[in-house]
């Protein structure tokens, strides 16, 4: 899906040689084409890939047998050369963490693709099927006798099955990557739709915010067959993960590194307002009284670390009482001071005023030794 004129959405198992595991990116991807009979450059642009950015939470595993554990999304970075700039684009949804859907279970949504039509064909049109989102719990359910599958409620994924006047159909192979888009008022249009599987797909309004991409799903040969009915397709939330692809379509357009996917994108339970300058971890939080760690670019709850400078831990039944400062430091009055010479030798009797960490004196039995500067135990009597 094209969501700038040289950046194209897809799902990260696309771009996967699933047999050897490793990225293996397209070339040139075919944008705004609409038939496999339509022209290069002449009915559609075809794109050289420059850049690939997979999200690093993806795991595929052998044969993307990991796929169900979610963060399955990819953004391909086209050369402006090779596109024309005229093609239509799609919309991103809004921002939306889990446990929530990006728009209410029950929502009727489009899926396009040029896949499998279910019985081993594959249309040369660009087709469309209607279905309808499902509630997070349900996706559970559906899915759960799959061992490698991760929890609807939390990970980046969602569910749509088919609509009640049509039970058999689903996006198929051939299909992955393609989106799904939110569909406000089309459900009339498919309300008589007799076909089982698709039927062809128009471009325009109101099939422009894409709210997920085909990851993984079902046998579709069965549901052609009409065999017996199976759990619902599953899709990647792009919702869940705008706040990535933002970052990314920035970074990406600043000719940057961008191995971003980390907490302010992924784990909305910390509370980050915003994301850091490194946009991985949080700029700011969200919740009253929470403050971004400096180590971990998450938020938490403000303690003695944010009271107290120097301090790196604090009690855990006092929050706010120091128990270690950071290294040169010692906890002294629930404050962080430095340390000296007592501290480093312990034949020492008294430190340098000037330089705190020169030994003067040392106890009895002790004598300082002039290399080392620290006192030693001398034998007595």
């Amino acid at each position: 899906m094209l969501i700038s004129q040289t950046h194209v959405l897809t799902a990260a198992h696309c771009v996967f040689n699933a047999a050897d595991n490793v990225i293996q990116p397209p070339e040139y991807v075919a944008i705004g084409i609409r038939s496999l009979t339509d022209k290069p450059n002449v009915d559609f642009d075809l794109a050289e890939v420059t850049r690939t950015v997979v999200h690093p939470r993806y795991l595929p595993g052998p044969g993307s047998r990991y796929v169900g554990r979610g963060y399955d999304i990819a953004i391909l970075q086209l050369d402006p050369k090779t596109v024309s700039g005229r093609n239509e684009l799609v919309a991103l949804p809004t921002y939306v963490p889990k446990p929530r859907n990006p728009v209410p279970a029950g929502t009727h949504l489009q899926v396009i693709g040029l896949g499998d039509l279910g019985n081993g064909t594959v249309t040369p049109v660009l087709q469309r099927t209607a279905l309808v989102l499902e509630r997070l719990e349900t996706c559970n359910e559906a899915w759960a006798a799959d061992p490698d599958r991760g929890d609807f409620l939390e990970a980046s994924m969602i569910c749509a099955g088919a609509p009640r006047t049509n039970k058999f159909t689903d996006s198929c192979r051939g299909d992955s990557g393609e989106a799904c888009f939110a569909c406000f008022a089309c459900w009339m249009v498919f309300a008589d739709n007799q076909h089982t599987a698709a039927v062809p797909w128009t471009a325009g309004r109101p099939y422009d915010t894409v709210i997920g991409l085909v990851s993984f799903g079902p046998n579709c040969d069965v549901l052609y067959n009409k065999t017996r009915y199976t759990p619902p397709g599953v899709y990647t939330n792009v919702a869940q993960l705008r706040r990535w692809v933002d970052a990314n379509l920035a970074c990406l357009n600043k000719g940057d590194i961008c191995p971003w996917g980390g907490t302010c994108f992924d784990n909305p339970a910390d509370g980050c307002a915003s994301c850091g300058q490194n946009p991985s971890g949080c700029g700011s939080c969200a919740v009253p009284g929470y403050v971004v760690d400096a180590n971990g670019g998450q938020c938490r709850p403000k303690d003695c670390r944010d009271a107290v400078k120097e301090c790196i831990a604090c009690s855990q039944r006092r929050p706010f009482q120091c128990t270690a400062c950071s290294y040169g430091y010692k906890v002294a009055n629930n404050q962080c001071v430095l340390k000296n010479c007592l501290d480093y030798d312990r034949g020492c009797r008294q430190c340098d005023l000037v330089n705190p960490l020169v030994c003067t004196a040392c106890k009895q039995y002790h004598v300082l030794d002039p290399a080392t500067g620290q006192c030693v135990r001398v034998p007595h009597m």
